[in-house]
């Protein structure tokens, strides 16, 4: 009789439920990515350091925070795993406010390169066309592979992103800009802001996602309930 009401006990009203924040912010170098999260984000903070930036923002301006740098967290996996880590384990999510992933973009730069689907160039593409006979047909096969790889592991980034915020954690993301290239020649105007880590790639994850075009300047990219817009 217990067991069958276990989860009556669980049962949350709506004025119950709170969430984190879930933001992308995502620009140049020099832009302030980073210094607007160390300075404003709510502490206990915890911080994957992949850029290795943490240094710059221990003095006194700063509130303390806890970090894990590239050697514990080396790879998009690896994040992965933490995440799955930190929304199971309540020693994680019960203690901290706020998670900073500075710069989501070196984890995902060298996945897609790995895949060969590295949208910052056309070179793989256009060998492909170069192709004929089987083994076109191979290289296309092993591109929908990549693809669909890449699909899935989007796909679980985005719902841990989501399941921490759920936790009522807020999760702040930096993201660098990378340039892409059209035919071989770098891109021009929106095509320039493009890169493997496309915001529209994950942009059901967040509530916000901001573009800084430098440090004083933003253009709101996505707000929650609307649709990406110029």
């Amino acid at each position: 009789m217990a067991s069958s009401s276990r989860f009556l006990d669980h049962v949350e009203d709506s004025t119950q439920i709170t969430h984190g924040a879930k933001v992308q912010v995502w620009g140049g170098p020099e832009t302030g990515k980073s210094h607007d999260a160390y300075e404003n984000l709510p502490r206990p903070l915890i911080v994957v350091d992949s850029d290795v930036s943490s240094a710059l923002f221990t003095d006194e301006r700063f509130e303390g925070f806890k970090r894990l740098g590239p050697d514990k967290v080396p790879d998009l996996e690896t994040l992965i795993a933490f995440l799955d880590e930190f929304t199971t384990d309540p020693r994680w999510y019960k203690a901290y406010k706020s998670l900073l992933i500075d710069s989501l973009t070196q984890f995902v730069d060298p996945k897609v390169a790995q895949l060969g689907i590295d949208n910052s160039s056309a070179a793989h593409t256009a060998n492909i066309e170069e192709l004929s006979g089987a083994a076109r047909g191979k290289a296309i096969a092993e591109q929908g592979r990549a693809q669909a790889d890449w699909a899935r592991i989007a796909k679980e980034l985005t719902r841990l992103i989501r399941k921490v915020s759920a936790l009522g954690v807020h999760v702040y993301v930096v993201a660098e800009e990378r340039t892409a290239f059209v035919g071989n020649r770098p891109g021009e105007g929106e095509a320039g802001a493009k890169s493997s880590l496309s915001p529209k790639k994950f942009t059901h994850a967040f509530d916000l996602i901001l573009q800084k075009t430098s440090k004083q300047d933003v253009i709101v990219r996505k707000t929650r309930f609307r649709k990406w817009g110029k």
